[in-house]
């Protein structure tokens, strides 16, 4: 690409055949097979370019993980010959020796004089710049190794019978214990011969260049949820009428084959996943595949175990927390038909599902499922999108909808089917508010209610337990100085940073939650100087040090996204909720979404 000649990758989006011009440069190789956009992912492109304003690149990103575009890698080749004497010789040879080298390579072999030695050799045309392209779509391979020899010539390389077909006795005392050890196992795993022999890499290849034994290769699937997805046991689901009623209207408009959108408008606790489960179980056993959408990361436990123990190595989960090795292995899954039924974030919306026929977007209100970065895209537009050209069903569910798709739903444009009654018949809790600045008269400055507190005592009398939402992360809102009223901002981003502290209450600091900016907090305002400065509101922090100061004996859960940082945090998290490791979980919203505790 360019003057220069770089190797670079391009997306092709039509081919013609008429003679180059000579401004046509040669392809230099196909990356993949495998991973190709077909038409309605080019125009899904041309429809996020037009409408988000990002670049095609951009769109081609959210549609194919990172893993599967493979690298370029900038490496070197010799082209000198055999009689060269002059400056950084042995560094040539060492280069003409390996055939093609990276950078990387020679200078973890010459150090620093690696880099004047390319400038050098490239200057004098001694050796010449290439690239390789590794492809990434490989994926994770097991490596095993089979013996490749009859019994008869086994025995002449362990020196335990006569000469046969040229086989003579080996010298390496580890090449025969490796031979013995195959001999005995048929196929072995080369992590298992190398832990139980202490053999090297080295000594293995040797074998197998001589043609002793053979590799064979094996594709591995990284699936962290490989152990959920093997329990199948799919429990029949009994509807009420209302649920029958509104899975025979989204039956038909399924079995229409034309695109078509509902809204599924159900009070909580009426039973809107029991119908979404039937009509996922229509779809797949039409042969069309689902996509599935949750708005948090947080529900993909619990949303994993249900849906495994239904449809089991079937369904392919994708979201932010997984590797870019486990994305790219879900991604292939999904791409090779091999799994029929995406759950994820709204990342998920973008999964190669075969034949798609049905894509279910739950709690359709949320924000999360507005990206904030490139492209800028709602994942409820591109359903709509991806519905419309594939002749499938797009169905939002909710019990607070969004007020765009309740005023297209009351206008025609959505089909609208209300459950207006909890499954079962079971009554909506009573809601009671507690006036904070009337209890801050009466001198609780614990920042809880003491109605709250009452109940959360009597949960822990019965042994039972409880959870607290706040959505405020920190330990306060912000830190205000009193004379001027003015509060410390981020000089990023302009916005007011909120008071964190460490994990025992003695490290204090200011971030910003827009940009992460990290500071101290300030002795004085930096606005008028005065000293006057204190922090105000009330934090998910300070409540977590409330809790632990009124029920010191009470293991509480702190869920925020300062405590769920790393993998599989918030499996962990839930589990030991659920296995009642902890009395009181205390989150921002990531604790309301549709969790089901006993």
């Amino acid at each position: 690409f360019g003057n220069s000649n770089r190797t670079q990758i391009g997306l092709v989006t039509a081919t013609h055949c008429e003679e180059p011009s000579t401004k046509t440069k040669s392809i230099k190789t196909v990356i993949s097979d495998e991973v190709r956009l077909d038409a309605i992912d080019l125009e899904l492109c041309h429809f996020m370019k037009e409408q988000t304003l990002c670049t095609i690149g951009d769109a081609v990103h959210s549609m194919i993980p990172a893993g599967a575009l493979s690298g370029i890698v900038s490496c070197y080749k010799a082209t000198a010959n055999d009689d060269y004497d002059g400056a950084f010789a042995d560094i040539l040879f060492y280069i003409k020796d390996q055939g093609v080298i990276t950078k990387n390579a020679l200078e973890e072999k010459f150090g620093l004089e690696a880099i004047k030695a390319i400038t050098y050799l490239l200057t004098n045309g001694l050796i010449a710049k290439d690239v390789i392209i590794k492809n990434k779509t490989v994926g994770k391979e097991k490596k095993y190794y089979t013996l490749s020899v009859t019994d008869k010539e086994l025995s002449s390389l362990l020196g335990e019978g006569d000469t046969v077909n040229g086989f003579k006795k080996l010298r390496s005392q580890m090449h025969k214990d490796i031979l013995s050890l195959l001999a005995m196992r048929e196929r072995l795993l080369v992590d298992d011969i190398k832990a139980e022999l202490s053999a090297t890499d080295a000594q293995i290849s040797a074998l197998e260049k001589k043609g002793f034994i053979t590799k064979e290769t094996e594709s591995v699937y990284r699936n962290p949820y490989e152990q959920k997805a093997r329990v199948n046991h799919a429990k029949e689901l009994i509807l009420s009428n209302e649920q029958r009623d509104a899975l025979d209207t989204l039956s038909s408009m399924l079995d229409s084959d034309k695109p078509s959108c509902a809204l599924l408008h159900g009070v909580t606790g009426s039973g809107k996943t029991c119908v979404m489960m039937k009509i996922i179980d229509r779809a797949l056993s039409k042969k069309r595949g689902v996509i599935m959408l949750i708005p948090e990361i947080s529900l993909t436990p619990q949303t994993v175990e249900l849906f495994c123990s239904r449809y089991g190595s079937r369904v392919a989960i994708i979201h932010s927390s997984l590797s870019g090795g486990e994305r790219l292995d879900a991604y292939m899954r999904i791409k090779r038909g091999e799994a029929d039924l995406v759950i994820g974030t709204r990342s998920a919306i973008f999964a190669p599902v075969k034949s798609l026929g049905l894509i279910i977007i739950d709690e359709e209100q949320e924000h999360t499922y507005k990206s904030d970065n490139n492209p800028k895209y709602h994942a409820r537009d591109i359903a709509r999108f991806r519905a419309a050209k594939n002749d499938a069903l797009l169905l939002l569910a909710s019990a607070t909808p969004s007020v765009e798709s309740y005023k297209k739903a009351v206008d025609g444009q959505y089909k609208l089917i209300e459950l207006k009654e909890r499954y079962g018949k079971a009554k909506l809790p009573t809601v009671e508010i507690a006036d904070m600045r009337e209890e801050l008269r009466a001198g609780n400055g614990t920042g809880i209610s003491i109605t709250l507190l009452d109940r959360i005592g009597t949960a822990l009398h019965k042994k039972e337990q409880s959870i607290l939402f706040l959505n405020r992360r920190g330990y306060h809102n912000f830190v205000s100085c009193a004379s001027c009223g003015e509060a410390v901002t981020c000089p990023n981003c302009s916005v007011s940073m909120t008071h964190h502290t460490d994990r025992i209450y003695h490290k204090t600091e200011l971030v910003c939650h827009w940009c992460g900016k990290h500071m101290p907090v300030p002795s004085a305002c930096p606005k008028c100087g005065s000293e006057h400065i204190k922090p105000m509101g009330i934090g998910i922090q300070l409540i977590e040090q409330k809790l632990k100061e009124l029920y010191p004996t009470v293991n509480t859960i702190r869920m925020d996204t300062d405590t769920t940082s790393s993998k599989n945090a918030y499996d962990k998290m839930l589990s030991d909720f659920r296995s009642h490791k902890a009395e009181i979980l205390l989150g921002t919203q990531m604790v309301t979404k549709g969790h089901d505790f006993p």
